[in-house]
């Protein structure tokens, strides 16, 4: 057998993958082939081989090229894995013969390892692929988390940090190295009026309870305080439970808040003085009429 070829399926069809011993103008003429659609299509179709010892008058046959390369002896075995045709293989050749059955088994047993070599293929290539996806994935999303506007971080269930994006440094004042491998208390973060609120949060988390939102003054590292509304949540992440938190910088709010509490004190005093001088003229006015009546 002087000529061969691998075709493989694509969707609907057959595609010319490799071949030898054929000319280019068979080559062009057959280079896609129909599921179903003469001798190779009905092997991809039917999974089972067809040998011929002359194919030049076979009436399946669709395709005049083929009588024109002058093909005759012709076998096609199809490439199998797990029971899925995955292709087919053909052997030909220009000169009339018999093709023993020990030549087909032979056939066959190439065309499984074949077979079997392109679902390895195709697995590799799809597994590559979802895992470049994942790498973009994870790129875009860090990329996100590291310059959101809120301070995102993680610790484990001893409240050790994990990890933080740009804004919880710049929130605490300390960098990514600096609170790593540290818990809230070690650092210093919390002024001690606040430990036992986040430890009762810490503890909801560990029971798998999201909490927040929840006010708290964090200490920066040099020395200033700031205001922060705290939600956090227990991720999984790698057979382990994490806590992932997000801090909204609220000093401003707070401030507003209690400029307006002042504001609102300042008013109601004025009111209160006014309505005492009001009741004192009152009085006043109605000491002067009892006089005059006398």
């Amino acid at each position: 057998m002087e000529a061969g070829s691998i075709r493989l399926v694509e969707g609907e069809e057959l595609t010319l993958q490799a071949h030898r011993g054929l000319s280019p103008q068979f080559v062009h003429g057959v280079e896609r082939v129909r599921i179903g659609e003469g001798l190779t299509g009905e092997v991809a179709q039917s999974g089972k081989p067809i040998v011929l010892e002359n194919i030049s008058g076979d009436p399946r046959l669709t395709r005049s090229v083929v009588r024109d390369e002058g093909m005759r002896a012709f076998a096609s075995v199809p490439l199998k894995s797990k029971d899925r045709v995955l292709g087919v293989l053909n052997v030909i050749s220009h000169v009339q013969r018999q093709i023993s059955p020990r030549e087909i088994e032979l056939l066959e047993a190439i065309g499984n390892q074949i077979a079997v070599a392109v679902e390895n293929a195709r697995l590799f290539e799809q597994t590559a692929a979802r895992a470049e996806e994942l790498r973009t994935f994870e790129e875009r999303l860090r990329a996100l988390i590291e310059n959101a506007p809120y301070a995102i971080y993680v610790h484990d269930l001893e409240a050790k940090f994990i990890d933080g994006n740009k804004k919880a440094e710049e929130m605490t004042g300390y960098s990514r190295e600096e609170l790593i491998g540290r818990s809230f208390l070690e650092v210093g973060l919390l002024p001690e009026e606040y430990i036992p609120k986040a430890i009762e949060a810490l503890e909801k988390n560990v029971r798998g309870e999201p909490v927040g939102p929840d006010e708290f003054e964090l200490i920066r590292k040099d020395g200033s305080r700031v205001s922060v509304e705290i939600r956090s949540i227990p991720v999984e992440r790698g057979g382990k439970v994490e806590i992932m938190g997000i801090a909204s910088d609220i000093t401003e709010r707070k401030r507003a808040e209690e400029e307006r509490a002042l504001l609102y004190q300042e008013i109601k005093d004025k009111a209160e003085r006014l309505a005492v001088t009001a009741d004192l003229t009152k009085i006043i006015v109605s000491s002067f009429n009892i006089e005059e009546v006398f």
